[in-house]
């Protein structure tokens, strides 16, 4: 199911909460109207800051940043330089929104408190979220395509590789155009993956489940019962249906025969590795 995390729930951030251009002059929000618009009770432990200049930016984190634990930068197509985020070490959880310009993360080994890590509609970070690696107790990355329709293209699962705290990656709306995943095998602390149903192949899923039995996710099975309780369940595999109950229950059962058969063929063939 793709769920956003709760830190980054709409409800979870008010007016106290949330910085934005109020005043039409200003159309950005740069360091004079951070300045007025902080000089009004704000709380101290989140904040969602919306059309952020990259000035703007620096100056938040120069001035105020240090007091915030969860960082939500939404709608700010000007800001091309993450890097002042690196200058944090008590952030805990950052969201990046509709950031179209930045073409890659920060390091973030500064960070140390650092755990989540959301990108929403941000194509080139997407595509190749450099600089990754470098957040060496994260434990949670959720990448998501476009908002308004279609995918986004990732590279390779590479760029997880040997992250060793990591226990939950979702890709959502997202396709691969490496599908290797020896990765996982560098991940030991991976207890969730989800990622949509026809990223992969049945072949390619069902090889996961028998190498990686523990880890859970909603298309590691034979059909996502998201929409279940309209009657529709999608089978998990590329180009695979979507079914409606009842009238397609019979299919429905033998693709999950199939499923598991395969699953154990390949839980087989590593016995024999």
């Amino acid at each position: 199911m793709q769920k956003e995390n709760a830190l980054f729930w709409p409800s979870q951030f008010d007016a106290q909460s949330e910085l934005f251009p109020s005043r039409r002059e200003t159309p950005d929000l740069g360091p004079e109207e951070i300045d007025h618009e902080m000089s009004f009770p704000k709380r101290k432990d989140r904040m969602k800051l919306s059309w952020l200049s990259q000035e703007g930016l620096e100056h938040f984190v120069r001035h105020y940043g240090a007091d915030y634990e969860v960082l939500w930068l939404s709608a700010c197509p000007k800001i091309r330089d993450l890097s002042p985020l690196g200058d944090l070490p008590g952030l805990k959880a950052v969201k990046l929104d509709y950031l179209r310009s930045a073409d890659r993360l920060w390091d973030m080994s500064g960070n140390e408190s650092l755990k989540m890590l959301s990108i929403s509609d941000c194509k080139k970070l997407a595509q190749a979220p450099r600089m990754l690696q470098s957040a060496k107790g994260l434990e949670e990355v959720r990448l998501w395509g476009p908002t308004s329709g279609g995918t986004y293209t990732l590279e390779s699962m590479e760029y997880f590789r040997d992250m060793r705290s990591l226990r939950r990656i979702d890709l959502n709306w997202i396709k691969l155009t490496d599908k290797g995943m020896d990765v996982l095998d560098t991940l030991p602390n991976l207890e969730e993956f989800h990622f949509d149903p026809g990223m992969l192949t049945t072949e390619e899923i069902a090889q996961i489940v028998a190498k990686h039995p523990n880890l859970v996710g909603d298309s590691l099975r034979a059909y996502d019962d998201e929409y279940m309780h309209i009657g529709e369940v999608r089978i998990c595999g590329f180009r695979k249906p979507t079914l409606t109950l009842p009238r397609g229950q019979k299919r429905l059962e033998q693709y999950v025969r199939e499923f598991e058969a395969l699953v154990e063929k390949y839980r087989h063939m590593r016995e024999y590795e």
